[in-house]
């Protein structure tokens, strides 16, 4: 298996490269340059241009497109529907005829959010237009006839400080003293990056298709996970939280968000051999993360001060 990484800038493209390594992964990126990424807009440009050398070496691909900030789809439908679909659609095409699998990144967001714990064949009910471009890909490509891969992702989480992941932007404010606004009201299933990206490598390497979810063993509230997080810092080191409860429609959000989207992931894990990380094992980790750079910090303020004239 070789992999070609579209939009191999963003967080789990990131961790599917350093998984890989660059004997069996290429990435490429639009606007976010990275070291040994190919450039390529998906919008302007066909398979054919990439500049990679031959496509024969490529097994499977991983489309990855997609813009972080949600609420971008609802305000400027037509560019976002040109990028996440129209693009997507024709790479898919371009794929096919060069035999590659498509390995699509879909989201929770295809469904409504009334019931949650949705399987593989729940039906599609979006009601954010995020969701509805993934949703017009799943339908798509549930067209056409097999191998291709639809990778249906919850919130994906890492343990380090990355501002990308969820923990990471709360271990900075918890780090800072900042005050933070948590929904109580919003359920997904939380999935460590790195257990994401060996799923994808694991579903290619078997050769697998189909539809597969790929989020993690439990559903948690945003504010339920932020809580688990701060009581295993409490655990290692001091700390003053200072967070307020609230619900996701008090947030200013272009259109209403989904309220439980928790996905059942048993049939990936099945499939590729191994469970995904609980999320009390991921905040514990980062918890230790949070405290050894609470003491790395100590330590350096001290030593500043000791090398202080007298």
């Amino acid at each position: 298996m070789r992999l070609l990484i579209i939009g191999a800038s963003g967080f789990i493209g990131q961790e599917l490269l350093r998984v890989l390594g660059p004997e069996r992964a290429v990435g490429t990126f639009n606007t976010h340059e990275f070291a040994g990424g190919v450039h390529f807009d998906a919008c302007t440009m066909r398979l054919t241009q990439l500049p990679i050398g031959t496509m024969s070496k490529i097994t499977h691909c991983a489309i990855l497109i997609a813009n972080p900030l949600i609420d971008d789809y609802a305000r400027d439908p037509q560019r976002s529907w040109d990028m996440n679909v129209r693009a997507v659609i024709d790479l898919v095409q371009d794929l096919r005829s060069f035999g590659i699998v498509p390995v699509f990144a879909s989201s929770d967001a295809v469904f409504d959010g009334r019931t949650g714990s949705y399987d593989e064949e729940a039906p599609l009910s979006p009601i954010v237009t995020y969701g509805r471009h993934k949703a017009v890909i799943e339908w798509y490509l549930r067209s056409i006839p097999h191998p291709w891969l639809i990778t249906r992702m919850s919130k994906t989480i890492s343990t380090g400080a990355v501002k990308r992941s969820l923990i990471g932007g709360w271990m900075d404010d918890l780090h800072a003293g900042r005050h933070l606004r948590c929904a109580h009201d919003q359920r997904f299933s939380p999935a460590s990056v790195e257990d994401v990206a060996r799923a994808l490598v694991a579903l290619s390497e078997r050769g697998a298709t189909g539809v597969f979810n790929v989020g993690g063993p439990h559903a948690l509230s945003r504010l339920e996970l932020l809580a688990m997080l701060v009581n295993y810092i409490r655990l290692r080191v001091p700390l003053t939280a200072n967070i307020t409860p609230c619900s996701i429609d008090d947030f200013n959000f272009a259109e209403r968000r989904p309220l439980d989207t928790s996905l059942d992931s048993r049939k990936v894990y099945a499939t590729v051999g191994f469970a995904f990380r609980s999320a009390e094992k991921i905040c514990e980790e980062a918890a230790q993360m949070f405290a050894d750079q609470r003491a790395q910090s100590v330590g350096s303020t001290l030593d500043a001060g000791r090398s202080r004239p007298g």
